[in-house]
This record gives C-alpha cells, structure tokens and sequence, in this order.
C-alpha cells in the first residue's frame, strides 16, 4: 500500500473505532504498526529516531491553530502550498478561546488520531501534552543553528525534563498601557512601582472624576480565567520570588504571595482605583473600558495595541503607550507573563518530518517578519523582531514592546498545571468578588492545589 493510501486510511478512522480497537487485543495499535503492517514507505530514521518520509511522496498535513482575524496564517500556509506540492497543508481553524481548542484537541489526541499534524498549543500545555505522550521530542529535529537564531526563551518553553516539545511560534506577554495625554496632565511619570502606580492611579482617578464618574485609575483582569493568576505572578515575580519550589510543587502561601494578592484586593476594596466589578473582567472587558476613555492605567495582553490605538474605535487613540508591568518591589524590574503559542508535532503524525519542515517554515525569518507586520504578534526571532519593517509598523508598537519582553517569565512546565491553575482561578475568584480576604483565599488556594499535587 502507498504511503498516500496509508495516509488515506488513517483519516478514515474515528474516535468510536479506535476505542473499539482498544477493548481488544490491539490495545496497543500506533501509526507505526499500521504502516509496517501495509508496506508504506515511511521507515524509521536512524540517525533521530523519527520517521523519514520517501520525498518523492507526495503527504497531506493538517495544522491546527487558532482563528485570528487578520487572516494572516491563511495566507503562510497558502504559500507553503505553492511552494512545497510535495508536502500539502490544510489550515484546521481553532476557536479563538484557548480553552475550547484545548478541549477539542485533547478529544483528536486521545483517540491517537495522526491528524492534526503539527499543533499550535498554548505555552502553558507542553508538560501536560508531553507527560500524556500526545506529542513528540522535537530535539531530533533542532540543529544548533537553528535554536541560536531564536530568543533562548522560545526554546525554553516548551522543554519538560530535559527534552524540548514545543517551539514558541509568537510571543505574547502582560504589560501596562497608559494615557499618555493623562500622564502629562497629571504631571506624572510612567510607574515603575506598585507604589508609585497606586499615587498615580489615585491621582488621575480623583482629577478625572469630576467629568466621568466612571473613571477609574487602574484595571486588570479578575475573572475566573488564567489571567486572574497570570496577574498573581507578575506580581509575585518582581519580589524575586519563584511559584514553584526545588520539588517543582507549587507554593502560593508565602510571604510575597501574600503581598501580591494583597495588592489585587486592595486595588479594589481599600485603595479603590480599581472598579468593584474588577472579579468579572475579562481581557476584552479592559480593552473595552479603556478604549472608551474610563480608565488611566490598564494591565492587559499584546493584542489589545491595535484596538486601543485605533481611532475608529478607540477614544484613547494616538494617547496611548506601553510600558512593563511596575514592581511590587523597589529597585525590581516589573515581570509579565510570558503568553502565545507554540507549534508541537502530534506522536502520531505519519509523516513528523514533513510537519517538521513546515514548523521550521512558520518559525523562518521571512514568515515571522510577515506574521508581525500583518497580525501585530512578537515574532521569536531577533532577526525578525529587529527587521525594519516590523519596527516602523503598528505606529511602533515593537520598538515599545523590545523592553518589555526582556523581563517577561514563563509559567512553571507542569503536567497537571491546567487543573492547578483552575483551583486557583476558583478561589482568587473570590476573592476578587470580596468574598474571602487574600490571606483566606491564599491558604484555600493551596490546600487544592496541595490536594492535587500529593494525590
């Protein structure tokens, strides 16, 4: 049988057949017996241990990725196409929620489908996707060279002990926009400090009030979703402080725990330049608040640039900047959260090499200048980042953001971090909703996660 027709009947099988096939006696069925079992051409490569595809074949890939409006990852696999007809890709668009495509790739991986092929995985997922097997080792495939031309941390990121999973193919990270025009009204500087964003919040908050109610000094997410922890670690990493300890455990009951989670209550509840409806805000909500001229300092993701400073849309168009995220600590550079999406190699793909081929395509120079100018992300590599045309675009929206990814942190690698991170969501929830002190819901939040950690 051709590798063609193997390929052709992979995609044939359904979730309801191979767990069929699994109460037999062929529970331990995989691609590789397939292929050995039809003939195919697809043998093993010695020299790095993945598949070597006969490149006279002709394979069809699926890439699975999130949707993104600008329409810009249609148009990279649609020059891949015409320039690889031996190795075809076809764009599976994800939901745009991170949450939904984690749902529905979980579903193809659990039943071993060999498609999608190559995946884009959010950052925080690599040690879970890795410790289940659904995805494979990428060291086989990443020369020296190629990892010397990307920022160290889109290497970092994606490694689980010791072995690489994921690549970053973007980056994303938390930072503060502010209102220029606000700032200079209020003859005040960009804060570096929570202490010195709290004065001036207060400040502009208690000038602004007298035309807008509805102003407030200070926003950031506070929902129920992984922004609410992603904030609480920004702000326990400028103490200097890890989340995780030498048994990479999670430790959220210290000291500067405490300060941090303080800190999001108090901007609330005692301080109050942050709204009261602060534990239902999502990033969209902020985006929202800010483009309506309401608040003065925001802490949201990268995407929120090209609407708050769109003019047809934004009344904070042309006043607004970005800066890092202050610190709780003087004399401490401001920490943001690392974000965005990572392409990784499903363990059963027929063809690894081939998806290899077009990873190394969507982390090029030229396509991640592309992916940059036309969809406003942080491209991984420095010659991208630095390319002209990136730096004189989205009104120099990268040049603000150089600084900023400098002190950015990446989420602990974790195989259960998505149902951690979902206890502690819960309970910084409340407390948001000023349903429990910080120090309440600090000892709630690690006792769940202490719960899940010792079972």
């Amino acid at each position: 049988m051709s590798e063609k027709e193997i390929q052709e009947r992979l995609r044939e099988f359904s979730r309801r057949d191979v767990l069929r096939w699994g109460l037999g006696a062929a529970a331990t069925f995989s691609v590789i017996d397939l292929v050995a079992a039809c003939g195919g051409t697809t043998t093993p490569d010695a020299g790095n241990g993945a598949f070597k595809t006969d490149p006279a074949k002709t394979v069809q890939l699926v890439y699975a990725a999130p949707t993104e409006d600008s329409g810009t990852t249609t148009r990279l696999v649609s020059a891949w196409n015409a320039a690889n007809p031996k190795t075809q890709v076809t764009y599976q668009a994800m939901p745009k929620t991170s949450a939904d495509t984690h749902t529905q790739l979980v579903a193809a991986l659990t039943s071993k489908s060999p498609t999608p092929d190559v995946m884009d995985v959010d950052v925080i997922w690599p040690g879970e996707f890795a410790s289940a097997k659904w995805v494979q080792p990428l060291d086989p495939f990443l020369s020296d060279t190629f990892k010397k031309a990307l920022f160290d941390s889109a290497i970092h990121a994606g490694t689980f002990k010791g072995k690489i999973y994921g690549v970053q193919r973007w980056y994303d990270s938390g930072q503060m926009y502010y209102r220029t025009d606000l700032l200079q009204k209020y003859s005040v500087t960009v804060p570096k400090t929570t202490d010195e964003l709290l004065a001036a919040a207060k400040k502009i908050q208690d000038g602004e009030r007298a035309s807008d109610p509805n102003f407030y000094g200070w926003i950031f997410p506070g929902a129920k979703i992984e922004a609410v922890f992603d904030h609480f670690l920004e702000l326990l990493w400028s103490t200097g402080d890890e989340v995780v300890d030498k048994n990479n455990k999670i430790q959220l009951n210290t000291a500067n725990g405490l300060k941090a989670a303080q800190f999001m209550y108090d901007s609330v509840y005692t301080n109050k330049i942050s709204p009261p409806g602060t534990s239902t805000y999502k990033p969209a909500d902020l985006n929202n608040q800010f483009q309506q001229g309401h608040a003065a300092f925001m802490r949201n993701w990268q995407f929120a640039w090209a609407l708050v400073d769109d003019p047809k849309v934004s009344k904070a168009a042309g006043k607004v900047s970005l800066a890092a995220l202050p610190s709780l600590s003087s004399g401490k550079a401001g920490t943001g959260c690392t974000g965005g999406w990572m392409v990784t190699i499903n363990a059963n793909s027929v063809a690894p090499d081939r998806a290899w081929q077009f990873c190394e395509y969507m982390l090029g120079q030229k396509t991640q200048t592309q992916m940059a100018t036309l969809q406003s992300v942080s491209p991984v590599r420095p010659d991208a980042f630095n390319d002209p045309a990136v730096q004189s675009s989205q009104d120099g929206f990268f040049k603000l953001m150089a600084p900023v990814l400098k002190t950015t942190h990446g989420r602990p690698q974790i195989s259960n971090y998505t149902q951690l991170s979902a206890a502690i969501q819960t309970e910084f929830n409340a407390m948001m909703a000023n349903q429990k002190k910080p120090a309440d819901a600090l000892k709630a939040a690690q006792s769940a996660v202490d719960s899940i950690q010792n079972s």
